[in-house]
């Protein structure tokens, strides 16, 4: 050994920071991976900055009771599969060239890789932190998967770059996930996702499917301005406040059937699949102003507790609420159906609004419930079909325009 390896040793040993300068020839930044094992062994404390690590790095099974810190370094692999990290662990901006493992890893306090670098896949099946997972801006050239790992407070994931996927499944976070910015290259899975408060995907781009199935989220799920080149899938999703997705792009197939939210917020969306919320549960309201709808849109037997506002949107597709229970009003001003709609069998609380609506197919409304109904200025194209439909209050076709048949049999408004 060298004289610049003894002092680059007693240096691990002795528990003081190696930082190593960019600038320094390769040969004088080398520290060798059993080094720190040593350091380990001894219960040091690590703090190595801007090395490159000679030979794999094993902490398989090791118990590291003081604090670790290996950052801005190159390892050609890296083994902390069943490793026990009771003080805050980092590995910001290294750079992972081989293999690695983390399956199994406990972490009493934060870890993070923060922009860290790795060449393969990465599977965090049975990974416990005690405090946050940092994974901000980090790249993984493979797939980023694993079961059942947990994280005590937040999971911090934003501008993350993920080159082959992700494939999480009951996955639970302790406070916040964040995802803001991320870029997902392939297939986005995250089945049975458990997060105490908010989610928040704001500017994230899955180039493939999102899959939220299951996923039991206690705030809110932000996916505002996201990008969602294939399928959208939520099925059975819960998310206890409110999911905003405002100018979010939707490529494909959206799917939030059989879903329960706080709140809905669709506004300003263009979906380009076909879209269905068939016998979703909203507590309170679905906003979906100003969106448009290329495909069909299925909302049959959806229920909230307040409002539905569909104001000044586009149904290019046909459009199925047969069945739906509306706690407030269902607002449709301006809203242009081309392709059909159906109403049939739905309730609504309060005031059915269809001011200037324009259905240029047929309209179904038979067997409907309103409190009140308003079709001032409203066209059918089509035929209508308001038979045994019952309005509490009154109901006003004034100015209203039929160019195909209405069908009013058994039609009561008024009381």
């Amino acid at each position: 050994m060298d004289v610049v390896d003894e002092e680059k040793l007693q240096a691990i040993l002795a528990g003081s920071a190696l930082h190593l300068p960019a600038e320094q020839p390769e040969t004088s930044r080398v520290v060798r991976a059993e080094w720190i094992v040593e350091a380990v062994r001894l219960g040091l404390a690590v703090d190595i900055d801007n090395a490159i690590v000679a030979g794999p790095l094993d902490l398989e099974g090791r118990y590291i009771p003081a604090a670790f810190s290996l950052t801005n370094s190159k390892i050609s692999g890296f083994d902390a599969g069943d490793a026990r990290f009771l003080q805050p662990a980092r590995f910001d901006g290294c750079q992972f060239d081989g293999s690695v493992r983390l399956e199994g890893l406990r972490a009493e306090s934060d870890l993070s890789f923060a922009d860290a670098r790795f060449a393969g896949d990465v599977d965090v099946s049975g990974v416990a932190v005690g405090g946050s997972l940092t994974l901000s801006r980090t790249a993984v050239a493979g797939v980023l998967g694993g079961k059942g790992t947990r994280t005590g407070a937040s999971l911090h994931a934003a501008g993350a770059k993920i080159g082959k996927g992700v494939a999480l499944e009951e996955v639970q976070v302790g406070a916040d996930l964040i995802l803001d910015d991320a870029a997902i290259e392939r297939n986005a899975a995250l089945r049975a996702l458990s997060v105490i408060r908010h989610v928040s995907a704001k500017h994230a781009v899955f180039a493939g499917d999102l899959t939220l199935e299951r996923a039991q989220i206690g705030g809110q799920l932000d996916l505002s301005n996201a990008a969602c080149r294939g399928k959208a899938i939520f099925s059975a999703a819960r998310v206890d406040d409110v999911l905003i997705a405002t100018a979010a792009v939707f490529a494909d197939e959206a799917r939030f059937d059989a879903a329960a939210f706080g709140e809905l917020g669709l506004s300003s969306i263009s979906f380009q699949g076909p879209v269905t919320l068939a016998e979703t549960r909203i507590a309170r309201k679905l906003l979906c102003m100003e969106s448009s709808f290329e495909r069909d849109a299925n909302f049959a037997g959806l229920g909230t507790g307040a409002d539905v506002n569909f104001e000044d949107v586009a149904f290019k597709g046909r459009m199925l609420m047969r069945g739906a229970d509306v706690g407030g009003a269902l607002e449709c001003e301006s809203a242009t159906f081309e392709r059909g709609a159906d109403f049939g069998e739905t309730r609504v609380s309060g005031a059915a609004d269809f001011t200037h609506a324009s259905f240029r197919a047929n309209a179904a409304f038979s067997n409907t419930r309103f409190g009140r109904l308003d079709c001032t200025r409203a066209s059918f194209e089509g035929d209508a079909d308001l038979a045994s439909a019952r309005v509490t209050g009154p109901a006003c076709f004034a100015w209203t325009t039929f160019r195909g048949s209405a069908y009013c049999r058994g039609m009561r408004a008024g009381g």
